[in-house]
């Protein structure tokens, strides 16, 4: 036997029906196609519901969990990063404009 789809008999190709293991997805996607609105506003435009055009799955409802705070780094360090970042973009726009002297700066 291949492993293509085998059609029992007594089934028509019409009115046969198959399922895949996306539907539950494709069906959340289809539901969230028509968004849910809460009337409009003075001006006519729609007014928006809160999370309910989530698709089930894409969202996580979960509060955010802390993160782990950011390492911390010496003024003079910081200050060494930024001069180098600075010299770079001199001497990238010196570059393009031609200037050899703005590159010894």
């Amino acid at each position: 036997r291949s492993g293509l789809p085998q059609r029992r008999p007594g089934q028509s190709g019409a009115g046969a029906s198959w399922s895949s293991p996306a539907d539950s997805g494709f069906q959340a996607a289809q539901a969230a196609a028509q968004p849910a609105q809460a009337g409009t506003t003075a001006s006519g435009l729609p007014r928006r519901v809160p999370k309910a055009n989530l698709v089930p799955g894409t969202a996580s409802l979960a509060e955010p969990q802390a993160t782990s705070p950011a390492p911390q780094i010496s003024p003079e360090r910081l200050r060494s990063r930024l001069s180098s970042f600075q010299q770079g973009v001199r001497q990238g726009r010196a570059f393009t404009r031609g200037d050899e002297n703005e590159e010894d700066k």
